[in-house]
């Protein structure tokens, strides 16, 4: 799935609608509490300035994860494409 992305509520909102996991940047793991939370839910997690080989193995891995979600055997993936708008109105 993918969603637009303004503020900190679209992720509660998010969880709430149809309790996903989520692509999330590798920093959060580091949050106080919340990392703890997005490792327990199975979020999958990039390194934004990562070499192209890692940014290549993610997207294998959000292919891989996309086919479980489909079989019923994982929770769907949330993907905020641009992390957060920067217009809180649409993607650019």
């Amino acid at each position: 799935m993918i969603f637009n992305h303004s503020c900190w509520v679209d992720i509660l909102i998010g969880m709430w609608w149809n309790l996903p996991s989520f692509l999330s940047k590798n920093g959060v793991k580091s949050y106080p509490g919340v990392g703890l939370i997005a490792e327990s839910i199975q979020c999958l997690f990039l390194n934004r300035v990562g070499t192209k080989e890692e940014k290549r193995t993610a997207l294998h891995q959000i292919s891989d994860r996309q086919e479980i979600c489909e079989k019923g055997l994982m929770p769907p993936l949330l993907i905020y494409p641009e992390g957060c708008t920067t217009n809180n109105e649409y993607l650019i």
